[in-house]
């Protein structure tokens, strides 16, 4: 295995962390990125982009380096968008009204409905 970023000049064999910051903050320069930004935002959304392309929580806690599924779920945020067009895709295929929780086996009501946004 080698480094993920590997430098020729580094006696480490790896890139520094001066080096890192120096080509952060000219890739945020040069995109327009605020300067609020930091390179540790980075990490959540690689969290966020690995969970919605693998759905595999498990593989994106060993990627992220962590010891527990709960410390990558900090890490990982949901996609408002993302349940918008999967209701909508719901919406669109089924032919089944949604009202009735009784028929799908749930015993009582829900006292009261959240918005999610």
């Amino acid at each position: 295995e080698g480094w993920i970023f590997p430098s020729k000049r580094a006696r480490s064999g790896h890139i520094t962390d001066r080096e890192v910051s120096k080509q952060w903050l000219e890739a945020k320069r040069l995109a327009g990125v605020p300067e609020s930004v930091v390179l540790y935002c980075a990490r959540h959304r690689f969290s966020t982009d690995a969970m919605e392309g693998t759905g595999n929580v498990m593989a994106v806690m060993d990627a992220m380096g962590h010891g527990s599924v709960n410390t990558t779920r900090i890490y990982t945020h949901s996609n408002v968008q993302q349940i918008r067009e999967a209701i909508e895709r719901r919406n669109q295929l089924s032919t089944k009204p949604v009202g009735s929780c009784a028929k799908a086996g749930h015993k009582s009501g829900h006292s009261r409905l959240r918005q999610p946004y």
